[in-house]
């Protein structure tokens, strides 16, 4: 997935010790159609601030997408 998104020019951010890649959901069916063995799900995130001020995304959430999901991107 993450050769053909960079191949496609789709933004993708791949996280090797998951193993997991994240791509914007408008690119949902060109992802089915080039990578259909691919499992498919939407994360729910948040933002939390730090001691620091800086911030770190934290995963609340995550569904699989149905394929007829697909429809609505």
């Amino acid at each position: 997935m993450r050769d053909w998104a960079a191949g496609a020019g789709i933004p993708c951010d791949f996280n090797p010790a998951v193993p997991s890649a994240a791509f914007p959901c408008a690119f949902v069916p060109a992802v089915r159609e080039a990578c259909p063995s691919a499992v498919l799900g939407e994360s729910a995130n948040v933002l939390e601030q730090q001691p620091d001020d800086s911030f770190c995304m934290r995963e609340v959430g995550l569904r699989e997408l149905a394929i007829l999901d697909s429809r609505k991107y």
